[in-house]
This record gives structure tokens, C-alpha cells and sequence, in this order.
């Protein structure tokens, strides 16, 4: 791939404890130049987001079929605030496909003037040990269609240590 465009290149690392780190690098630096360096990356580590994923690569088949078979949009983010389950209804509220959210962050499907707000509770609700679950209503604005009212309850879980955030949301229908 040519030394000027974007890619993601992914590698393992060893720490010095003896630990695995995966780090994904991009090469921003067309976009960014430094003086006196020809090409520069960026690392940045994806190791918990890979392993919340590995939680969920074998799910119980059951739970599966429940999940894929209710009406209400289900998701489930991790730490970062980027998808690691999305199911068909959720993706179809947004206006995407399930598979276009998947590692993507939340701020996709948050309307850009409600980003710096939404964000802020969202990681907020994240860090907050004496809350674990959160309810309300919001307009989103789908990639492929009119403004709608949400109504949605966002679950806090521990898993492995980190933890990921449920989130059960259903349109409000208008009048």
C-alpha cells in the first residue's frame, strides 16, 4: 500500500509484564505532517475491545435466536463507546446495517449537535459505579429517513473485568 494513504495494520505486542497488546497503526501523517519526517503512525490500542469481542464470538445460540428475534433495537458498547453486538432492528432504527456498526463508535448514530452531550453521559454513565441503569428518550436523526423519538434503557454490565453497556431502545411512535 502506498506510504501516503490510511490502512490498519495490526500487531501484537509483548509488554514487559509479559502481557499481550494489540495495536492497530494508521498512517495519518498526508493529513498531519511533521517536519523533517517523511511518514509517521499512530498506534492505538484495541486490546479491550478485542477481547469484549471474544466474549461474544460464541454465543449461546439461544440467546442469539431471542435477540435477533425481538422488535426493539438492541446494542451493546464497549469502554471506548464503540459497538461490539448490534442487532438487525437497531441497525434498521439508524438507518444501517447491523454489520456497518460493529466497531464503529456510538457518535454515528447521535445527531452532531447532540455529540459533545450525549458522549459526555454516556462515559459518565460508563464510569459511575452507584448507577447501572439509565433510561430516557432522544431524537435521533436516521441516515435514511425523518427525525424520530426514541424511548431507550441502557444497562451498566461487568464483563471480564471491563465493562459494556446494554442498550434496549424502541421508536415512539408520533402523535
Amino acid at each position: 500500500q502506498p506510504v501516503d494513504s490510511y490502512w490498519r495494520w495490526e500487531t501484537e505486542l509483548t509488554c514487559k509484564d509479559s502481557s499481550q497488546k494489540l495495536i492497530a497503526w494508521s498512517n495519518v501523517s498526508k493529513d498531519f505532517p511533521v517536519s523533517g519526517w517523511h511518514c509517521w503512525l499512530i498506534g492505538e490500542d484495541f486490546t479491550d475491545l478485542r477481547n469484549t469481542q471474544q466474549q461474544f464470538s460464541q454465543p449461546d445460540q439461544l440467546l442469539t435466536t431471542i435477540l435477533t428475534g425481538i422488535h426493539h433495537a438492541i446494542a451493546v458498547t464497549d469502554g471506548r463507546g464503540r459497538f461490539v453486538y448490534v442487532n438487525q432492528h437497531y441497525g434498521q432504527l439508524y438507518g444501517y446495517t447491523a454489520p456497518e456498526l460493529l466497531q464503529k463508535s456510538i457518535a454515528l448514530v447521535i445527531p452532531p449537535a447532540q455529540h459533545q452531550t450525549e458522549l459526555r453521559h454516556y462515559f459518565r454513565f460508563l464510569s459511575n459505579s452507584q448507577q447501572e441503569t439509565l433510561s430516557g428518550r432522544s431524537n435521533i436523526s436516521p441516515r435514511d429517513g425523518p427525525e424520530c423519538q426514541v424511548q431507550w434503557v441502557a444497562q451498566r454490565v461487568e464483563m471480564g473485568g471491563t465493562y459494556v453497556v446494554w442498550t434496549v431502545t424502541r421508536e415512539v411512535p408520533a402523535g
